[in-house]
């Protein structure tokens, strides 16, 4: 009898140490298609019910995903949404109200997650927290804020080995410049961002280009030089017609 008991103990204990392993190793974040989303349906809903939006994070919170419409989204997550995506989400629903407290209460938040164990750990996560830093510091007019928020942003993307991106921010970064009143430094962060795109033959750097071009325009206006802006449409033109004669090259 002794030994029959000892066998059960001992089976008993090998099933719990499966199970044991069958949740650990089962156990998945949420991915960056369900980030996006879940992001895109609560955003959705602030855009007219910003209060209904938050409303929704909270049910969310509690596991309930019967308050967003998944259809076509193949969300594989159940249970209850972390804290830390909660908290960003809200971020994002108060930063896109553009009202001054709720702007305030969006980099509150986001200045918060930035220092969590989830931002340190997760570089995707990290870089959505600074995105929504960056916008809603712009809107809200902090120009030091939004400063040191875009060099941590730019500064990402390179510890991430993406330098296309780096260069598209750095092109959005010289237009605000421009906007604050530093029109020279901003330019010649633009052109620094032109020359180091200059001869690539990639469709990410194409796109990239042609966003600098853009905001070279716009600085342009704003400096109100405005016999500069048809050689800068000229290189746009020049890009696009290339891309079309060689589509192929650019991969």
């Amino acid at each position: 009898m002794k030994a029959v008991k000892y066998i059960y103990i001992i089976g008993v204990l090998v099933v719990l140490a499966i199970a044991g392993c069958g949740r650990g190793t089962g156990e998945k974040g949420l991915t960056h298609d369900e980030v996006v989303a879940i992001n895109e349906r609560v955003l959705e809903k602030a855009i007219s019910q910003p209060d209904s939006a938050l409303m929704m994070i909270e049910r969310l919170r509690a596991g309930d995903f019967s308050v967003i419409d998944t259809t076509g989204a193949l969300l594989q997550w159940r249970g209850p949404l972390p804290d830390h995506f909660c908290d960003y989400f809200r971020a994002k629903v108060y930063a896109q109200t553009l009202e001054g407290e709720w702007l305030d209460s969006a980099i509150i938040i986001g200045e918060r997650l930035i220092t969590t164990d989830a931002a340190r750990k997760d570089l995707a996560f990290r870089q959505n927290v600074l995105e929504m830093l960056v916008n809603a510091c712009r809107q809200h007019r902090d120009d030091e804020l939004t400063i040191h928020w875009y060099t941590e942003l730019i500064g990402l993307y390179r510890e991430n080995g993406d330098e296309t991106e780096a260069l598209r921010t750095e092109a959005d970064f010289g237009l605000m410049l421009s906007g604050i009143g530093h029109a020279d430094e901003g330019l010649a962060k633009i052109d620094s961002v032109l020359s180091l795109l200059s001869g690539k033959r990639k469709f990410n750097e194409l796109d990239a280009s042609i966003i600098a071009l853009k905001r070279k325009v716009n600085v342009l206006k704003n400096m109100e030089r405005y016999g500069d802006i048809p050689a800068v449409a000229q290189q746009m033109l020049d890009l696009m017609a290339d891309y079309e004669l060689h589509p192929d090259a650019y991969h």
